[in-house]
């Protein structure tokens, strides 16, 4: 099955632009459709942008011996002239590959992207292959789009033949002709075990993400440790403008003046750190405000983050949430009052280890999707 998108492969060579979590999630329903018996091929899209060179070659990898990744060619360079020459050139080389490499009624699954609209209804026309559509959110709820845009996008849905959602909101909103689909929320892989939990009395909650003002993520969970009993220590990991990060350090300072628990600013971490680090802690905080657009179908990916490592989850009570399979270990709180926010945090099982909910979510998926794709073919 090929598999498109923009991609790159954690250990790989060649260096392409893609988004880790997004990386991620590719390489996770790579390996699940190749336990299910399938040969997958990723094709990246991704570009050079830090390449020196004007043009770099495509190549292939191969992973296993039933996953193997095709890098398109792509134009290197990050300024304006390579960029738009890199867009239209992804997207010739694009279709042209989808004209002389696949079949009629071939399933190909294709990572959804603005950037690919009328490129994969274009070839589908000609080829008559079976597009499966990966919904990960859907743009024109997150962002402003041109009115063409935003057609478009609906027009890719109406073309799609069965789709991998991220939330079984997707479906309501997607799928009301009943096309074959299935639900992966991420990537269900839980984390080696590299730390031990922190043995100082007190019980520690840790929020790690974004400090975007607009998301609240941060600013709730710091506000709520105002309200917190003593015994609780509230680490703050994330990243934000440099204002942002500067007005985070400010508020915690404040905080700490008033409230009975502790907490920290502990920065940014990254890789087996932040792993680490996540792993010390008893409870994982996903405190971004409710009002966002992006919460009506977009799942909070932290929330696996903090699972995968064994830990109890406190979050705002969402429709997306509610629906999940994981929903039961979950503490919920109803609005982004800090006083609810606290009194869900000490609610909270903090002695939970909840790495066995990756495990069954990875069976649950590696079972839906062989039914899933008997369904397609």
């Amino acid at each position: 099955m090929k598999y498109i998108g923009f991609y790159d492969y954690p250990y790989s060579p060649i260096g392409r632009d893609n988004v880790l979590s997004a990386s991620n999630k590719m390489t996770y329903i790579a390996h699940a459709l190749c336990e299910s018996g399938e040969f997958v091929q990723i094709v990246s899209q991704s570009q050079c942008s830090k390449s020196e060179h004007f043009m770099n070659k495509g190549c292939k990898i191969q992973i296993s011996d039933r996953f193997g990744i095709y890098y398109f060619p792509a134009i290197g360079g990050a300024n304006k002239v390579s960029r738009i020459l890199g867009f239209f050139f992804r997207l010739i080389w694009l279709f042209f590959y989808l004209i002389f490499n696949t079949r009629k009624n071939e399933p190909v699954l294709v990572y959804h992207s603005i950037e690919n609209y009328k490129v994969i209804q274009w070839a589908k026309v000609i080829k008559k292959f079976k597009l499966i559509l990966e919904v990960e959110e859907v743009y024109q709820d997150i962002r402003s789009l041109s009115n063409f845009a935003r057609k478009s996008e609906l027009s890719v849905f109406r073309s799609a033949d069965a789709f991998v959602f991220s939330t079984e909101l997707l479906i309501d909103k997607l799928n009301a002709e009943n096309k074959p689909c299935v639900v992966v929320y991420g990537a269900y892989q839980k984390e080696e075990r590299k730390s031990k939990r922190f043995n100082d009395g007190f019980i520690h909650a840790v929020y790690a993400g974004t400090f975007d003002p607009q998301k609240g993520g941060a600013q709730n969970a710091v506000s709520a440790t105002t309200y917190l009993p003593k015994g609780y220590h509230v680490h703050i990991l994330g990243f934000g403008t440099k204002q942002d990060v500067e007005d985070i350090e400010a508020k915690i300072i404040d905080v700490q003046k008033t409230t009975k628990a502790k907490i920290s600013y502990d920065g940014l971490l990254s890789g087996n750190e932040f792993i680490a680090f996540l792993q010390k802690c008893h409870i994982g905080l996903s405190t971004q405000n409710p009002e966002g657009k992006y919460n009506d179908t977009s799942f909070p990916s932290k929330i696996l983050t903090y699972l995968a490592s064994g830990l109890s989850v406190v979050s705002v009570k969402i429709p997306v949430l509610e629906r999940c399979l994981v929903c039961d270990s979950i503490s919920f709180y109803t609005n982004s009052n800090p006083q609810e926010i606290a009194k869900s945090i000490v609610a909270c099982n903090k002695d939970a280890d909840n790495c066995e909910v990756i495990d069954y979510l990875d069976n649950q998926f590696k079972q839906n999707i062989r039914s899933f794709l008997e369904s397609v073919n």
